[in-house]
């Protein structure tokens, strides 16, 4: 049986228009786009990630407040054509589980890795808890790879240009 060259570094995440994963392979990550008909690859070399940074996005909020509107439409429809405040009480049960679910997944988020060319950002990430993991998966891999580059010395000071000094004028006198 062959080896297996790539692991999956996040489950497959439904995008508007297709599907995000992420792969780690020996020396690379690998990020795959898909629309269902086509598949485009973007490859991050180890060696060359000079950071990684994640920001906070409004997904929970916006997720949620989607989830609420359509609850209390659905909601509404059921207490104007039955009567019955079981059917309401049901209706209302089932439909505030998506937003349990959403706030369980936790917060929104964006994931950024920089390169000397490029700020890629990994669309397969969206949730802090997601993110955490793969930071806590990946940061020793890429500390491996990167651990006979040596550290970076920092650049030498720069020395201040010498101005003349400025001529001194007298004040004009009216």
């Amino acid at each position: 049986m062959a080896q297996r060259l790539y692991t999956r570094l996040t489950p497959t995440r439904r995008l508007l228009g297709g599907f995000a994963s992420l792969w780690l392979g020996p020396d690379h990550l690998l990020q795959v786009h898909s629309t269902g008909y086509t598949e485009s690859y973007s490859r991050i070399h180890l060696r060359e990630i000079k950071g990684i940074f994640v920001t906070g996005s409004e997904r929970r909020q916006n997720i949620g407040l989607v989830w609420a509107l359509i609850g209390l439409v659905v909601l509404f429809i059921v207490m104007l054509s039955s009567k019955s405040v079981l059917a309401s009480v049901i209706t209302a049960a089932i439909l505030i589980v998506p937003l349990i679910w959403n706030h369980l997944l936790g917060l929104g988020c964006r994931f950024y890795i920089v390169t000397g060319v490029q700020t890629a950002p990994i669309e397969a990430v969206a949730r802090w808890p997601r993110a955490r993991k793969l930071l806590a998966r990946i940061q020793p891999v890429i500390e491996a790879a990167q651990a006979d580059l040596g550290p970076v010395a920092p650049p030498p000071p720069v020395e201040p240009a010498a101005t003349p000094p400025l001529p001194l004028s007298e004040p004009a006198v009216d």
